[in-house]
């Protein structure tokens, strides 16, 4: 079919971080970009004639610049918005849907309803950029929004999921939603039978819009490409509505795809325990009507909750911290001793990078930082230190959304920010192993490598000990191999991304290394059983394991808390990860919760993650309809059948679930090293048929 339209979407993909501080690359948008994309638009949009230049944001951008900017400037961004020469899309920014609660989701999409109510529309159109999948959880909540057409476009390197370019995407309740998957953040998509197409116009990473000169080469070799065609600069609204007439035609998927980037919402257990609990206490408030006390708009125009909660939501935005591999470009210092003395220097100096067989890595980081010229920091500046740093002010998000709260409200939500104390393990009858403890109606049988746990209705589940892993460098080999699409071509930044470069020029193992307690005390005190267990010294020294564990296991309310401490964790660069084993007895089958729906994990396309998932709880179904749910508030991960982040296939194997309760692997711009105690919860509840 001719092509009689092209719809060009003008854009650049937002990270609030990775080439900057967070903080400076939202100024960046607000102070140069949007003005200068404002700009471009009057001088190329003709009244009349097909417009030349639309730049496309997210949702949040639009409603940052309104809410902050000076009333000079919210009266220029409203016109332009009127007039259409900017728009903004559905979804704030690209998230680890994973991540979200319902409460977060409803949150970010009433950003848009917002704007909506302000300009008189009905954004029926998203996009999300760079993460290669999301949870099918979010289908619901964005077609009750209104949202028709998703656009995910993944990273250049990350492995396409086996779905249609084109298709519906249905949830068990028959909620629906277009999406439209592309690699490489998008590109030009001509859809077979439609005579309109979809050109997507991207500059780089945090960018801004074209210059003029770009623009009008562009549309040249559109216009060359698509003859006799109208180009226009456009909407992806516009777009979604021109594909209403073959909707029906389009095939439907029914499975999960998931995220195969969610490992790295592991790399900060601080931060995504406050993010839960602070998430938590909000729904808690919505429940008792609390937040109808507090009415009352702030400075910003937007009402505390709004507030709150759209702060809260920027922890499950995809950008955690500074590129590593501009920021920390260090192929030297692997080992521990060389790590710790590293982290203390002013500087990285150039010696740590350009080393025999990765002076081209080096090169390549220090050109791209030149080029991005981050704001205030020159490549001599670059320190550990100034790489935490970031980190750090993705942590302050926390912090934030608590400030926003009216006192009363704030007083409540402080304590959840500061990490628990370490649990006094107190006196009590000594447990052996084999032996049996009454928790309420709840039994714990203790055995030589956990405790296994029998429901008052009959369910059974053994809780391991906990496993610290060295990971192997294999994993990183078979990841190249497996995962990496056009590797060859990208090396250059897709292996520092996704890989450790340098690492294998330290003891680094090349398989795998598990580490178990080579000590356990077990004990019965206070209407509680307490598990004690250390792990071997040259662990601890060496590599990152912690250097002990306390497990309390009590009944409350029908239902059995778990708490579990790891304490005096030092820092270490190299990959690691630490996991809390369950393993369900008899026959059922699993499902995991993500967004408050639970998803049927062995129904995953290929490509997709099967194995490794971001969840608040997992669930044991028994032929006879009874569940055991493991609730999980604090810990976000679940990887099934084997501690392997990295193989994202997984099996058949639903029995065995770790939990991932912290790790280092995924590189870019996550946090690369933890040196803080972690506390987890679990509540372990049965319900009948």
């Amino acid at each position: 079919m001719r092509i009689r339209k092209v719809h060009v979407i003008f854009k650049t993909h937002l990270d609030i971080g990775f080439t900057d501080f967070a903080r400076s690359v939202t100024q960046n948008y607000l102070a140069r970009f949007i003005p200068d994309a404002l700009a471009t638009a009057r001088l190329h949009n003709i009244t009349g004639q097909p417009k030349r230049f639309v730049w496309t944001v997210g949702a949040y951008l639009i409603d940052l610049a309104l809410r902050t900017g000076t009333k000079q400037q919210a009266k220029a961004l409203e016109t332009a918005i009127l007039a259409g020469d900017i728009t903004y899309h559905a979804l704030p920014y690209t998230m680890h849907s994973e991540l979200c609660s319902p409460a977060l989701i409803a949150a970010g999409l009433g950003i848009t309803a917002r704007l909506d109510a302000q300009f008189g529309r009905r954004t029926i159109a998203a996009k999300m950029t760079d993460v290669p999948g999301h949870t099918r959880s979010i289908i619901s909540p964005l077609a009750k929004q209104g949202i028709q057409y998703l656009h995910i476009g993944i990273n250049d390197v990350a492995r396409m999921p086996d779905v249609p370019p084109l298709f519906i995407w249905e949830d068990d309740w028959g909620y629906q939603l277009m999406v439209h998957y592309e690699r490489g953040y998008g590109g030009t998509t001509v859809v077979p039978g439609h005579p309109e197409a979809l050109c997507f116009l991207h500059s780089v990473d945090n960018a801004g819009p074209p210059d003029p000169r770009e623009l009008a080469q562009s549309f040249e070799h559109l216009q060359t490409q698509f003859k006799g065609a109208v180009i226009e600069a456009s909407t992806l609204d516009a777009f979604a509505h021109s594909l209403k007439d073959i909707r029906g035609s389009l095939p439907v998927l029914r499975q999960e795809i998931g995220d195969t980037w969610i490992h790295g919402i592991g790399t900060d257990p601080y931060k995504t325990r406050a993010l839960r609990e602070l998430d938590a206490l909000g729904t808690q408030w919505d429940n008792d009507g609390r937040w109808a006390d507090h009415q009352q708009r702030l400075a910003d125009g937007r009402l505390p909750r709004d507030a709150f909660l759209e702060q809260l939501l920027l922890v499950c935005e995809h950008t955690w911290g500074m590129d590593c591999k501009k920021f920390l470009t260090d192929y030297r210092n692997w080992y521990r001793i060389d790590f710790d003395r590293a982290r203390k220097q002013p500087r990285i100096p150039d010696e740590d990078a350009n080393l025999p067989g990765f002076s081209a890595y080096y090169r390549f980081a220090k050109q791209e930082f030149e080029a991005l010229a981050p704001r205030g920091i020159s490549w001599d500046q670059r320190s550990y230190a100034l790489f935490e740093r970031s980190h750090q002010e993705q942590r302050d998000y926390v912090n934030s959304a608590v400030d926003v709260l009216p006192l009363p409200l704030k007083q409540e939500a402080l304590p959840l920010l500061t990490p628990p104390a370490v649990m006094d393990v107190p006196k009590g009858r000594d447990v052996g192993h084999g032996e049996r403890v009454h928790l309420g109606r709840w039994q714990a049988d203790v055995m030589a490598d956990g405790v296994l746990i029998r429901a008052p209705g009959g369910q059974q589940i053994a809780i391991q000990y906990p496993v610290y892993q060295e990971v192997g460098l294999a994993a990183f080999e078979q990841l190249t191999e497996q995962y990496l699409a056009h590797v060859a071509h990208y090396r250059l930044w897709a292996l520092p991304d996704n890989t450790k470069l340098g690492a294998e020029r330290s003891d680094a193992p090349r398989e795998d290394r598990l580490h178990l307690p080579i000590r356990i005390e077990v004990s019965q005190a206070d209407g509680a059983l307490w598990v004690s267990g250390v792990y071997e010294e040259s662990a601890h020294q060496l590599a990152g394991c912690p250097r002990r564990f306390i497990l309390r296991f009590e009944h409350k309310d029908e239902k059995l808390r778990v708490t579990l401490q790891l304490l005096d964790k030092p820092a270490n660069r190299k990959p690691e990860a630490l996991f809390l084993p369950f393993v369900f007895q008899g026959s059922g089958k699993l499902a995991v919760r993500k967004i408050g729906q639970w998803q049927n994990l062995l129904d995953t396309v290929a490509g997709g993650n099967r194995r490794t998932h971001g969840m608040d709880a997992f669930r044991w179904q028994k032929p006879d309809g009874s569940s055991l749910i493991v609730h999980s508030p604090h810990a976000v991960l679940a990887t099934l059948g084997k501690p392997a982040l990295l193989d994202f296939d997984g099996d058949d194997e639903q029995h065995r679930v770790y939990v991932n309760l912290y790790n280092n692997l995924w590189g870019t711009n996550f946090k690369m090293w933890y040196e803080e105690a972690i506390t987890c919860d679990f509540w372990l509840e049965e319900l009948g048929t």
